[in-house]
């Protein structure tokens, strides 16, 4: 196998895939630690937030599961690597898992275009950058199992 083989390409697009999945899911938990402010600015919806502020169960069993399938999703991304054993339904868990990254980076695009995003707010910005991030993502995992198919037919 050439260094420069889209397999070994696909495999470093997995693994920094899933370090940044991984940073993701770090960020969830630590704005459950910080509390409601970091919730809403991470952008949780108001009914999560104001759980956190009662201290509610939905706050922390929702950003539970988000990290947790944020988590399942660098797993399969690090399978894909050749880091971890092959899991189940390989291939399929991670083109769902680039189509939702790639989709959630570009709904926000219109958004950002028009003239009623205000770049002047660290929330808006903050969201701009995460659109951007989430979309990288997306195209890593991409990348990752265009090689995944390249060495499977070769």
């Amino acid at each position: 196998m050439k260094p420069n083989s889209p397999y070994r390409l696909g495999q470093f697009a997995f693994i920094i895939g899933a370090i940044g999945v991984l940073v993701g899911a770090i960020v969830h938990i630590m704005g459950l630690i910080a509390g409601p402010e970091w919730i809403r600015f991470l952008g949780a919806p108001d009914l999560v937030v104001e759980s956190a502020r009662q201290r509610t169960w939905l706050a922390p069993v929702s950003t539970l599961v988000i990290a947790g399938v944020l988590c399942v999703w660098a797993a399969y991304a690090l399978s894909g690597a050749g880091v971890l054993r092959k899991l189940p339904l390989l291939r399929t868990v991670l083109a769902v898992t680039a189509v939702i990254f790639v989709v959630r980076g570009v709904i926000f695009l219109p958004l950002f275009l028009s003239s009623c995003w205000d770049w002047n707010t660290s929330f808006h910005a903050f969201h701009g950058f995460l659109s951007l991030y989430v979309f990288v993502l997306g195209m890593l995992y991409s990348c990752g199992l265009y090689g995944l198919i390249k060495e499977k037919q070769t």
